[in-house]
């Protein structure tokens, strides 16, 4: 499979130490997961992939964090809402 690179420039992008270099919040703060959200709006699996490569490159710098924290931080907020059951009914 050929997959094309392309390089973004994130207006809140993250630090060495993580945190956003344009609000000073923990990155991803909310405005760089709305961002990321839109550069992933056609693959939300690549967006968790994404965030999971940056809890991964995150770790060594994060390394006295709270795992569950981490998760919460990178990847949690990735995850589409639950269906209802209504809802989840209709998709089968």
């Amino acid at each position: 499979m050929n997959r094309k690179v392309v390089a973004v420039v994130l207006a809140h992008a993250p630090t060495e130490t993580w945190d956003c270099s344009a609000c000073g919040a923990l990155w991803p703060c909310e405005p760089a997961r709305g961002e990321l959200r839109e550069l992933h709006a056609d693959d939300p699996v690549e967006l968790a992939v994404h965030m999971a490569h940056c809890l991964g490159r995150a770790a060594g710098v994060l390394a006295a964090e709270d795992p569950h924290h981490l998760y919460q931080r990178f990847i949690s907020w990735t995850q589409p809402p639950a269906l209802d059951s209504d809802h989840a009914a209709a998709l089968r």
